[in-house]
Parts: C-alpha cells; sequence; structure tokens
C-alpha cells in the first residue's frame, strides 16, 4: 500500500480549508441531525483500538500520523465502519487519511459460498463505476430464491459509497413481500444479522431493524419512522450525505411494510406523504405512477394528475397510465376517452407512437398497444420502411397473444411490402426469407387450433422451404405427429443443418463476445448471444447436447446483461433447456425468473404452466 508524502498530504488539507470544503465542529454540532436509531454498543477492545488510531491520525507529528495510518491499513476490514464515519470528521487531516484509507481497502466482493449466479454478478465489483454497481445490486436483488440477500448485506456493510451502502440496504428490504414463509422469515434474518454484523453505518442500522421486522412487523414500525424522520433530516440539512431517491425509497419501504399488515389506510397516508419529495418532472412522475400502479393505489394516481395537471396534458405516457388507473378502477368510459387523448397527440410523429406502442405491449395493455401500431398502419405509406418495424411488432405481439390469424394477416402485408420493395428487401435485420417463414407459421398454428392439419403442414412446410433457420418452424415440424420414417429424416436433417449453422455462428463472434461489454455498440457482442440462443433454444426443443445448450443460453444471458438489452426472452429458453434435462426446479426458477422480468407474455406463462406440470408429475405419489 502507497501513500501521499506529508507536503501532499498538508498542500491537500490547506486547499481543501481555504475552499470551505469541511465544516467546523461547532457548525457541525448545531447542525447534525439525529442518526438513525441505532442501539447504543459498548465499544469493544478492538473498537477502542481503532478509535484511538483515527484520533492520532490527527496527531501534531508527521510520524504520528504515518504509524497510525499504516497500523489501521494493517487492521483491514475490522476498522472500515469507524473509518467510514471519519471520513466526516471536522479535523480535516483526519477526514483525509480516513477517505485515503477506506478507498484502499481491498474488499472480496464474492464468496466461495455465494451460488455461481451471485459470483457472475460481483465479478469486478470493485473495478466498476458508481452507475454499474448500482446496476449490479438490481441484479443481485432480482437473483430468484433470494441468492442475492447475504451479498447485498455485504455491499450494506463495505460499500465505500455511502449512497450505494443505503441503496444495497433498500433493495434487500424490497425482498419483504417475498419472505412469506415463517421458517424463510428466520432464515432471512439471521443472514442478515450475521451479514450486518457490528456495523456502525445507517445502512447496517436498518439491515438490523429489518431482521427485527421479519418477525414482528407492526412492532418494528416505530423505529422505522425513526430511521425516515432522521433520514428525511439529513437530506433537508445535509443534501450531500444522502439523496431524494433514498429518503423515497424508504418511505415506499414503510407502505410494503403496511399493506403487509393489511392497513391499506396506512399505507395510502405514507403514499402522500412521499408526494412532498416531487419536484414534477415528467421523468419523476412517470417513475412514481408506474409504483403507484404497482401498488394499485389508483385514487392517489388521480391525485398526482391533478397536483401536476401540465404534464398530464402533454405527456401521452402519463397520460396512458392515468387511463390505466381510470380502467382499473372499472371506469371504463374514462379511460377510454383518457387513452384516445394520449392517442391523438402528436398525430404525425411516427416514432413517438412506435415507441408508445412498445411500451404499451410490456405494461400488457394489448388493446391500446395495437390501436398505436394499427394507427400507424393506417397513418404511413404504404411501402414505408416503418411498415416493416410496426407490423413485425404488432405480429408477434398478437401471436404472444394466441391471435394467430390476425398474426399471420398482419405478417402478410409485410411480405407483400418486400415483393414490391426493392430497398426493403437489402435490409439486414428481418429479410424476406424471415417474415414469409412466420407468416406461414402463423398460419399453421391458427389451422392446427382449427384441426386442418393437411393445410397446416402445408404451410410449415413452405415456412421451412423459405427459412430453414426458423427455430419455431423446425420445431412445430419436429413435433408434428403420426410422420412417416421418411418425414422423420427429413426434418432431423434439416434441425442438424440449422444447428449447425448457429454453432458456426457462435463460433464466428465468441471472440468478440468475450471481449469488454460496450452497451453502446456490441454488435458482434449481441450477434454471439443472438447465436447461442437460438442454439440453446433449438437444442432443447428436439434433440441434440442439452448441457452444451444450457450453457449457450447461460452465455447468452450474461451477455445480454452486460449489454444492458433485454433479457426476459433469453431466461425463458433457459428455463426451457433445464426442462428438456428434466431439471424441473431449475426449469421453473429461470422461467420464473422470465416472467418477472416480462409480467404480461402469454407464452411464457404456458412454458411456466408446461414446467410446473411436468414437475408434479414427476413427484412421488402423482
Amino acid at each position: 500500500m502507497h501513500f501521499r508524502s506529508e507536503n501532499t498530504l498538508n498542500l491537500c488539507c490547506r486547499a481543501m480549508v481555504l475552499a470551505g470544503m469541511f465544516l467546523t465542529a461547532e457548525t457541525l454540532a448545531q447542525n447534525e441531525p439525529k442518526k438513525s436509531a441505532v442501539e447504543a454498543v459498548p465499544l469493544t477492545e478492538q473498537e477502542a483500538k481503532v478509535a484511538k488510531l483515527i484520533e492520532q491520525l490527527g496527531a501534531g507529528e508527521f510520524a504520528a500520523r504515518e504509524k497510525a495510518q499504516a497500523d489501521l491499513a494493517k487492521v483491514g476490514l475490522e476498522a472500515f465502519d469507524a473509518l467510514n464515519e471519519a471520513q466526516h470528521h471536522d479535523d480535516v487531516e483526519i477526514a483525509l487519511r480516513a477517505r485515503y484509507l477506506v478507498r484502499a481497502m481491498q474488499v472480496q466482493w464474492y464468496q466461495d459460498t455465494d451460488s455461481a449466479d451471485v459470483i457472475r454478478v460481483l465479478k469486478d465489483y470493485g473495478e466498476q463505476s458508481e452507475t454499474e454497481r448500482r446496476s449490479r445490486i438490481d441484479r443481485l436483488k432480482n437473483l430468484v430464491e433470494l441468492q442475492g440477500l447475504v451479498a447485498l448485506c455485504r455491499l450494506a456493510r463495505f460499500e465505500t459509497s455511502e449512497e450505494l451502502s443505503k441503496y444495497a440496504a433498500l433493495r434487500l428490504m424490497d425482498l419483504l413481500p417475498e419472505l412469506k414463509a415463517a421458517k424463510a422469515r428466520e432464515d432471512a434474518g439471521k443472514k442478515v444479522v450475521a451479514g450486518a454484523g457490528s456495523g456502525k453505518r445507517i445502512a447496517t442500522a436498518w439491515l438490523r431493524t429489518f431482521a427485527k421486522t421479519l418477525p414482528d412487523p407492526s412492532a418494528a414500525i416505530p423505529a422505522w419512522e425513526a430511521h425516515i424522520k432522521a433520514e428525511h433530516e439529513l437530506f433537508t440539512q445535509f443534501p450531500d450525505r444522502t439523496s431524494r431517491e433514498v429518503v423515497r425509497d424508504l418511505y415506499r419501504f414503510e407502505v410494503s411494510l403496511m399493506q403487509t399488515l393489511g392497513r391499506e389506510q396506512d399505507a395510502v397516508a405514507v403514499m402522500r406523504r412521499t408526494l412532498s419529495l416531487l419536484e414534477g418532472t415528467a421523468d419523476q412522475l412517470t417513475e412514481l405512477i408506474d409504483w403507484l400502479l404497482e401498488r394499485q393505489a389508483w385514487p392517489v394516481v388521480q391525485e398526482v394528475a391533478d397536483r401536476f395537471p401540465k404534464p398530464f396534458l402533454d405527456n401521452p405516457e402519463l397520460i396512458y397510465r392515468l387511463a390505466e388507473a381510470q380502467d382499473q378502477q372499472g371506469r371504463k368510459d374514462d379511460a377510454k376517452q383518457t387513452a384516445a387523448k394520449a392517442l391523438a397527440l402528436r398525430p404525425d410523429d411516427v416514432q413517438h407512437h412506435f415507441r408508445l406502442g412498445i411500451l404499451l405491449q410490456q405494461r400488457g395493455l394489448f388493446t391500446w398497444a395495437e390501436s398505436e401500431f394499427r394507427h400507424l398502419l393506417a397513418h404511413v405509406a404504404e411501402d414505408s420502411l416503418i411498415q416493416l418495424d410496426v407490423r413485425y411488432a404488432l405480429s408477434e405481439m398478437l401471436h404472444d397473444n394466441a391471435q394467430e390469424l390476425a398474426a399471420a394477416e398482419v405478417a402478410k402485408g409485410g411480405v407483400d411490402l418486400l415483393a414490391k420493395n426493392a430497398q426493403a428487401r437489402e435490409l439486414p435485420l428481418r429479410p424476406q426469407a424471415g417474415w414469409i417463414s412466420r407468416m406461414h407459421y402463423f398460419y399453421a398454428l391458427d389451422l392446427i387450433e382449427k384441426g386442418k392439419m393437411a393445410e397446416a403442414r402445408k404451410h410449415l412446410d413452405d415456412g421451412a422451404a423459405a427459412d430453414p433457420t426458423d427455430a419455431d418452424v423446425l420445431i412445430a415440424l419436429f413435433r408434428w405427429p403420426d410422420q412417416t420414417p421418411e418425414q422423420q429424416a427429413g426434418i432431423r436433417k434439416l434441425v442438424s443443418t440449422a444447428t449447425d449453422n448457429f454453432e458456426k455462428d457462435m463460433e464466428k463472434f465468441k471472440m468478440a463476445g468475450d471481449g469488454p461489454a460496450d452497451p453502446f455498440g456490441g454488435s458482434d457482442k449481441q450477434e454471439y448471444a443472438t447465436a447461442c440462443n437460438q442454439y440453446a433454444w433449438l437444442v432443447s426443443n428436439t434433440f441434440g447436447d442439452f448441457d452444451k445448450a444450457v450453457r449457450a443460453s447461460h452465455k447468452s444471458v450474461d451477455l445480454r446483461i452486460e449489454l444492458k438489452r433485454e433479457v426476459g426472452a433469453y431466461y425463458d429458453t433457459l428455463g426451457r433447456c433445464y426442462y428438456a434435462k428434466g431439471e424441473f426446479d431449475n426449469a421453473i426458477k429461470y422461467q420464473s425468473q422470465a416472467l418477472k422480468l416480462d409480467p404480461h407474455s402469454g407464452q411464457m406463462k404456458r412454458q411456466l404452466a408446461l414446467f410446473q406440470k411436468a414437475k408434479t408429475a414427476k413427484e412421488p405419489g402423482k
């Protein structure tokens, strides 16, 4: 470990004092708000030693300061909490040296006892930017079966950024609704207490209160109110020590706690208290409304709209969310009129309406999404390339909702456009062959539903002839009942050829895909992810190396996460791979993760039901 020289430190100290970067002890004493409710614990012998060494960081003699710093470095993580607090010491020299020591500490962010998923998330964590570390904290929270709980405790205790420390604790607290069984709460409480340890940080105080909340939520409410009051005061007086979002999330945890106890009126009252934190920006209002909609707080949505009328007059996303709240309240006519206002805004802004259609689809508002897409189809030129994007999105949405004939007819419009437009045929994405195969696939599914098997088989054969790499068409042919030996041999040959092609693509893009992630580019990395996913999907639904399919699918998920792209469909493939291996628990685990990310996908729901049925059938006595 290297330390700065005396001259460097003294120059830094004098510069900071002159710049007014530190408050005097008197000012701090007058203005420092009450800390969160942290239980008073006597200092251990080691803690007393650390406290003494920290005071020596400000000793008059340079040699004494250097020795204290070296001794604290040797103590390591056991000194973390005290040094973290000392970063705000009124003695500038102590604050500077404490800050240096905290940043110099080496934390092993993952341990051998962590799951493979946790290790993947925390690999190279300490080398990442604060934005990326925040993203990884989110990923830990979203891991299935509470895998990230212990790691979140670790981050809350040792993350050098105070705000990220609190962020990790808050994301752990978000797991409260998942801890329903008494045994699960007991086990989680023990892990949280062990993870928080004797940490003196605000975040670890929250974790200890959270552990006490699990067995008796009602008794813990006064402690949470004290935490929230202290943090809100801290934000008011020292906004650089916390953030609006941290205070907001503490209030939101209290809402979750109230709802867990069935105290809906109290929960709504806390929701209303959070409105004081609003500045009224469109992004802030959109985020709040989404949160309120998730909690079915329909009247509060209307209150926010009434409080900030202007954004709700000219922002279609907010207008649609208001319509959603009205619809959920049973105010169908009001919702229809409100949604019509959103559709009528910016009628000539094609990209705007296309984006709205995608967002509405993601929220499960399929009727309004279809209205947006069909509005575009009716208002843009028939030979416009935007027609292809709209038709692709609409046809796949209709297919996901099992509206196969409607999906086929929309796709046929794309096929017809490509037949007329030579420029469109040159586009690298969704080539003409792919459009033809999808159209035939949708027609086939509709005909199968109607029992017209001969016509359906003809469409599948035509789809495979158009695009022999369309995995869904090949899978449907592979599963076709009562095939002749010649038909079976033919489809197995098609599957083998397509599998080989996907493997070649995997190898082709592997070198680029294994390099550093580039969220703003990464076309080769995305190609690698797509090839892995296609290989895994086809093999897991037909035949081949299921173990390799699992590895390829995991790789595709990791790549998509690195690229910060939507990953729900890739978890869907991973679930299917484990189903193919007969590992139904893992299949359900990853399929549940897919649905958590894409909760309105009909196909994903149907696949999860299949996995659950298979597990039940395998259980003894079933």
